[in-house]
This record gives C-alpha cells, structure tokens and sequence, in this order.
C-alpha cells in the first residue's frame, strides 16, 4: 500500500477500499511485543488518512485473532530492569491504544477468526464492529495474571454489556465463545467459520454503500459516549494496572502461566 512503511508483525493489504490489517506472529497466537503494538496503532492511523481506504478491518494470521502482549516480554520479577521500563510503556500504550480507536474516522471491523485475549478481545470489542467465528473465543485475561484490566475494558465494556457483566466477565477473565458473545451484545454477530470472510465483506459493503460523510460523522456522534468514558475512567484503570505490575501476584501468575504453555507445547510433541 502507499506510503505505508514495512512493520514486521502485521500484514497489511488493500482491496476494493477496504483495508486490511492482520497481526501476523501465529507461533505465539499472534502475541505482540510493546514495538508491534506501536506499529499497529500507526498503521491504523496511517490508513485512516489514506483517500484510497474507506473501511478498515483487524484479523489474525492463522488460528488466532490476537493475544494480548507476548508474556516472553514481561519482567520476571521487580529486580528485572524491565519493570520501570514496562511501566511507562504500558501507561501509555493503555492510553494512546483505546483513544486511537474511538478517533478514527473510518468505519472499523473486527474479523475475528480465533481466540481473543488480553489486549486482544479490547482491539475486537473497541472496533466499530467485531464479528466472529462461532468457535473462537474472547475474553480479557488479565485478572489471571494479577492485573487490573486496564487496556479498556474497564472503559467500554459496562457500556456494552451492562456493569455486573462486565464486572463478571472482568473480575473472572471469563473466555466467552463467539455465540455467547453475540447473545451477550459484546460483539455484533458470530457465523460459522467458513462463513466468517463473506460476512465481513458483506457488512463492508453495506457501510460503504452508505454516503460516506454521513457514516464517518454517525460514528463521530456515537463514539462521543465512549470518549466521555475514557475521559473517566482511563486514566485510572491504566493507573491502577501500572500498581498490579509490581505485584507478587502477578510475577508470580506470570510464571505459572509460562509453566504451564510449557508443559502443553511438550505434551504435544511428543
């Protein structure tokens, strides 16, 4: 695509003026170091400014839509001279990640094809739309590891589902299913997998058969709520996810979490 530099976890395409952006590390379900969020963040940006783009949609590469940051980059413990590093990085990833969304002009679509974890479910959930495969699964996790979700779900879930099942869904790290999602109202719809592609370009190109001012400036009017919960509670869960990094718990879930990916990765090769 034009003017769009080389940025080696994503894959970036365009067809019909739809854009595509797929994360693209499927080893490791397509979990990003701190550099791929970045670059993500940019290339939505970059493409939203692009004449030649009138939708954009968020997939994954292989079986996974998207897990969060890559664990093989968290600090071990609060003597790692990671941690003070990761803390400001994730501040402001935390910030800039939500706001970037909720600021595109470009109708935005999640093509959810896998799992959806972490920072993942809140990249599906925060676009305009999220449609799923029925058999992928979405939740944020970060509970489990002993962190406040602060990438956004804190933010724009209770607006979605409801307080007690964000509350639910948050304080537990449930995974939901793509129907139960759907039915939930956490994402617009679920279809069977091989059904996903065509449903995603359907809903494409009903919105861009639509005067394109007047979907681009819908948007601005809708999201106007969930910049008014940003500006409440971002800031604060960012913050209070910045105090759980420091935590033993979460050092500690960290490395169990590690052990037991180990151990299932050994159990299948042999």
């Amino acid at each position: 695509m034009s003017n769009l530099p080389d940025f080696p976890d994503l894959v970036i395409e365009r067809r019909d003026r739809i854009a595509r952006i797929t994360f693209n590390r499927p080893e490791v379900y397509n979990a990003l170091p701190h550099q791929g969020i970045d670059d993500f963040l940019l290339a939505l940006r970059l493409l939203d400014e692009q004449d030649d783009t009138d939708v954009i949609v968020v997939t994954g590469a292989g079986r996974a839509f998207m897990s969060g940051i890559d664990v093989n980059y968290l600090p071990k413990s609060t003597d790692d001279p990671r941690v003070e590093r990761r803390k400001g990085k994730l501040w402001g990833q935390g910030q800039r990640g939500l706001l970037t969304l909720l600021q595109l002009e470009k109708p935005t679509i999640a093509m959810v094809n896998g799992p959806a974890a972490g920072l993942g479910s809140i990249i599906a959930t925060c676009c305009d739309f999220a449609i799923m495969s029925e058999d992928a699964t979405i939740g944020d996790r970060h509970i489990n590891i002993g962190l406040v979700p602060g990438d956004g779900g804190t933010t724009l879930w209770p607006l979605l589902v409801g307080p007690s099942q964000a509350k639910y869904l948050l304080m537990t790290g449930k995974m939901l299913s793509g129907r139960q999602a759907a039915d939930l109202g956490l994402v617009l719809k679920a279809v069977p997998a091989q059904e996903l592609e065509a449903a995603t370009q359907q809903l494409a190109d009903e919105l861009m058969a639509q005067p394109r001012l007047a979907v681009r400036f819908t948007k601005f009017a809708i999201n106007r709520q969930f910049r008014a919960a940003y500006e409440n509670v971002q800031d604060v869960a960012s913050f209070l996810e910045v105090i759980t990094q420091s935590s033993d718990e979460h050092f500690a879930a960290v490395e169990e979490f590690k052990e037991r990916r180990s151990a299932a990765r050994s159990a299948k090769q042999s």
